[in-house]
C-alpha cells in the first residue's frame, strides 16, 4: 500500500471512484482474481512445478497478444515483442532444463 502510494500519489482517490462507479465490475475482478490465484496454488501443490510456472508466465503472452488484437494497443510495441520473445524463451529453457 505503501508503495503505491509512492508510485501514485492519487490512487486512493482513483479508486474510491472506481468502486463507487464500477462497483460490480470491481467485485468481479477482485473475485476473478482470488479464484486464479487459488487455481495456481493448487496447481503448484499438486503439479511438476516447471510445467505450472510455464503455464502461469505464458498468461504475460496472452495479456500482450489479446492487449494488442482487441484493444488495438499500439503504444510500445517492440518493448512487448521483446518481452514475449524471452518469455518464450525462458518457457523453453525451463523445458529443457
Amino acid at each position: 500500500m505503501l508503495i503505491n502510494l509512492l508510485v501514485m500519489p492519487n490512487s486512493i482517490n482513483r479508486i474510491v471512484t472506481l468502486a463507487k462507479t464500477d462497483g460490480k465490475f470491481v467485485f468481479i475482478a477482485c473475485a476473478l482474481g482470488g479464484f486464479a490465484n487459488l487455481a495456481m496454488n493448487y496447481a503448484l501443490s499438486i503439479g511438476e512445478v516447471s510445467r505450472v510456472l510455464v503455464i502461469i508466465e505464458s498468461f504475460l503472452i496472452v495479456t500482450l497478444v489479446g492487449e494488442h488484437l482487441v484493444l488495438k494497443e499500439k503504444k510500445n510495441l517492440a518493448i512487448k515483442l521483446v518481452a514475449v520473445i524471452l518469455a518464450i524463451m525462458g518457457a523453453v529453457l525451463i523445458r529443457i532444463g
